[in-house]
């Protein structure tokens, strides 16, 4: 990752754009080859037309809401809508806090500059954890009785948590376990 993003494997390239690390598919699906921002994942890619969509997690979550994916099992009552019409205030609202205290807070923590802004964003991480218990304390899921977009975003967190945020950006005050 040396040049910036994610590196595959030298003997497994990237499989859709043949490239040897994230950065390789950015300059590949950017206009003259050359891309100058941060690399970062998740990247959905318009593989027909090699043009970058999108590299915003939430944005993307919502973009494969919204796919019109026509299969005999999905077109029943089974299937799962992540941003039901009737949760979405309520999504909206636990989307927020779930970025800005959790999803966010852990890379404020990881990546401060001083002591002061790692304690602030220590201490918002762990009140989001505790708003994120209270909220699975009444329900199944943080929106309600649902799987929702919101569930979607913080898993990520959540998974990467006590392996990762806790030890190497120091918000281990509280594990999730």
């Amino acid at each position: 990752a040396s040049r910036g993003g994610w590196a595959f494997a030298p003997t497994a390239p990237d499989p859709l754009c043949n490239a040897p690390d994230l950065r390789g598919v950015y300059n590949r699906c950017t206009p003259g080859g050359t891309y100058t921002g941060r690399c970062t994942a998740p990247l959905l890619v318009d593989l027909a037309t090699s043009r970058i969509i999108s590299n915003e997690s939430g944005d993307i979550v919502r973009m494969l809401n919204d796919l019109d994916i026509k299969t005999a099992d999905l077109n029943s009552d089974k299937a799962v809508d992540l941003y039901p019409e009737h949760l979405r205030d309520e999504i909206d609202r636990t989307n927020a806090w779930v970025y800005e205290l959790i999803n966010n807070g852990v890379y404020r923590a990881g990546f401060c500059s001083s002591q002061s802004a790692y304690e602030a964003a220590e201490r918002d991480v762990h009140i989001g954890l505790a708003r994120a218990d209270a909220a699975l304390g009444g329900a199944r899921f943080l929106a309600g009785d649902t799987v929702t977009e919101a569930d979607v975003r913080m898993l990520p967190t959540a998974v990467r948590f006590d392996g990762v945020y806790a030890s190497l950006f120091r918000c281990g005050r509280r594990l999730i376990r």
